[in-house]
Order: C-alpha cells, then sequence, then structure tokens
C-alpha cells in the first residue's frame, strides 16, 4: 500500500513538473507539439469538424445567421473560403 502512495505521488510531481515545464515554453512551440500528438480524428470529435464540402454543398455557399445578423460563407474559385456581412 505504501509503494502505491509512492507511485502516485511520483506520477503527481512528474505532471507538475510537465506543467512548469510547458510554462516556460513558447506558445508555438506547445500548438506544434499538440497538432503532432493529436489526429485529426481526436481533433474532430472533440470539435464538431464538419467538412466544407458538406456544409456548403453543390452551391458552394451558406447563409448563416448569428445573434440576429446575416453572415454569409463561400467558396471562393480558388478554393479558400470567405465569411462575409
Amino acid at each position: 500500500m505504501l509503494l502505491k502512495i509512492i507511485i502516485i505521488n511520483i506520477i503527481l510531481i512528474d505532471n507538475k513538473i510537465s506543467v512548469v515545464k510547458n510554462m516556460t515554453k513558447p506558445l508555438s512551440d506547445i500548438i506544434e507539439e499538440t497538432t503532432k500528438s493529436t489526429s485529426l480524428t481526436d481533433f474532430a470529435a472533440k470539435n464538431g469538424l464538419i467538412e466544407s464540402q458538406k456544409l456548403l454543398g453543390t452551391s458552394g455557399k451558406i447563409a448563416i445567421e448569428h445573434r440576429g445578423e446575416i453572415y454569409q460563407l463561400r467558396q471562393t474559385r480558388t478554393g479558400k473560403l470567405i465569411l462575409t456581412k
């Protein structure tokens, strides 16, 4: 039982050290590490990823109501997305 408590404490200390190390890293490094370790499927599951083609349909554009305002999201000829009010 004592060994179990010691192991748990070591894990907790290691996790705290990792957090402190991350606080001193540049944000770009943390984002890069997170991106590499997170698959697209994981990101989609956590953030509600929707493929633009499914959202825009064959017309390539969609109207979005947000807080009483209407916005248009459309795909350009070069494949980029533009959101306009």
